[in-house]
C-alpha cells in the first residue's frame, strides 16, 4: 500500500517554535513528509532557526509590505494552492490557530486532498477545526503520558476552549446511534466520529488513547472481537422483547413516520446548509432526534445508505467509493 505523503506548512507567527518537537513525532506516524516549510515574517527568522535546522524545515520569510497585513499568510496560502495542482500530496497540515485559512483548507479538501489542522485549544476557533478532516490539539500531545490521565478533570471553565470540544454525553449518544445501524467495527466508529468532529480527541475529555476502552463505558454497546482476535466489533446490547400487545399498543402511539415525511425533513436539512450537502453521520442523528421513534427495521433496511436508497435518484453522495456528505440530485 502507497504511504500517505504529507506537505507541512507553518504559520510561523502563530506557532511555537517550542512545540514543534510534540507536533512532528505525531504527524510522522501518518505518513512520509514529503514538503516542510515555515511562513514568517523577517524578525520572527532568529527564534525559529535552531528549530528549523533541527526539523529540516524550510524557511519562507516576508516582508510585510502594507502596515496590517499579513503577508506571511498569503504566502502560505499561494503555495498550498501551488502544491495542489503540482505536486503528489495526498494530505495536508496546516499549523496554525488562524481563523484567516478556513477558506484555503476548504479548497484543499475540495481538491480531494485531506487537511489535519493543529493549533492550540483555546485559541482556536471552531470554523478552522470544522473546515479540517481532523484537527490536533498542540495541549494534548503535551500531556505527559505517564501522568494518570484518567484521573484528569476537564476544565470546562474556559469558554472557548468548552465550545470547541464537543459535549462527552452527545459523543456517546452519537455513538450509540452508529452502532444502532448493526454490528460495525470499533475502528469505523472512531472514523466516523472524526468525520462528524474534527477535533475528536479522548484526551479532550481527560481520558487515555485506548478507543476501546472508552467503548466499555457505554452502557448500551457491547465489544465482540472477531475469530482471529485481531478485530474488534461493537453492536448493540439486547433489549428484552416486549409482548406483541404491548409492542402494538406503542406503535399505534406514536405512528411510525412515512418516506414522503422524512424525505421533505431531509431536503429540508440539506437547503439549510451553506454547501448544500450534510454529512451522512449528522444526517441520521437528526433523523433520529426529530422523530423518536424513527428505527430503519421498521423500513425493511438496517443501515442508513439504505434508507437513503430507498429514494432512488432523490440524493446523490459526494463521493461514491467513500461518501461522507448527502445533497440533492439535480
Amino acid at each position: 500500500m502507497e504511504e500517505n505523503r504529507i506537505a507541512i506548512l507553518i504559520d510561523g507567527e502563530n506557532i511555537s517554535q517550542y512545540d514543534i518537537p510534540y507536533i512532528f513525532p505525531e504527524i510522522k506516524k501518518d505518513g512520509q513528509i514529503l514538503i516542510n516549510r515555515l511562513y514568517c515574517g523577517t524578525d520572527y527568522i532568529d527564534r525559529w532557526k535552531d528549530t528549523c535546522n533541527d526539523y529540516s524545515i524550510k524557511i519562507v520569510t516576508q516582508n510585510n509590505y502594507v502596515t496590517g497585513k499579513n503577508t506571511t499568510d498569503f504566502s502560505l496560502i499561494i503555495d498550498a494552492m501551488d502544491m495542489l495542482y503540482t505536486r503528489e500530496v495526498d494530505t495536508f497540515y496546516i499549523l496554525s490557530s488562524d481563523s484567516d485559512f478556513t477558506s484555503i483548507i476548504m479548497r484543499i479538501r475540495e481538491g480531494n486532498k485531506k487537511v489535519v489542522g493543529v493549533g492550540e485549544k483555546n485559541k482556536t476557533p471552531k470554523p478552522i477545526i470544522n473546515a479540517c478532516n481532523k484537527f490536533i490539539f498542540i495541549d494534548n500531545l503535551k500531556l505527559d503520558e505517564s501522568e494518570e490521565i484518567n484521573n484528569l478533570e476537564v476544565k470546562e471553565d474556559n469558554e472557548s476552549e468548552a465550545k470547541a470540544v464537543t459535549n462527552l454525553d452527545d459523543i456517546k449518544n452519537e455513538i450509540i446511534d452508529i452502532v444502532s445501524e448493526g454490528r460495525i467495527p470499533v475502528s469505523r466508529i472512531k472514523d466516523k466520529l472524526i468525520n462528524m468532529h474534527p477535533e475528536f480527541d479522548l484526551r479532550n475529555y481527560g481520558k487515555g488513547k485506548k478507543f476501546t476502552k472508552f467503548m466499555e463505558e457505554i452502557s448500551d454497546v457491547v465489544l465482540i472481537l472477531d475469530d482471529d482476535k485481531t478485530t474488534w466489533f461493537a453492536e448493540l446490547k439486547d433489549i428484552p422483547q416486549k409482548s406483541e400487545e404491548n409492542k402494538l399498543e406503542k406503535k399505534n402511539d406514536k405512528e411510525i413516520p412515512t418516506l414522503d415525511e422524512i424525505k421533505e425533513y431531509i431536503i429540508e436539512l440539506i437547503n439549510k446548509t451553506k454547501g448544500k450537502k450534510i454529512n451522512i453521520g449528522q444526517l441520521y442523528a437528526s433523523i433520529k432526534k426529530k422523530y423518536s421513534n424513527f428505527v430503519l427495521r421498521n423500513y425493511g433496511v438496517k443501515k442508513i445508505g439504505k434508507f437513503i436508497a430507498l429514494y432512488d435518484d432523490t440524493f446523490k453522495y459526494d463521493n461514491d467509493k467513500k461518501p461522507n456528505f448527502l445533497l440533492l440530485n439535480k
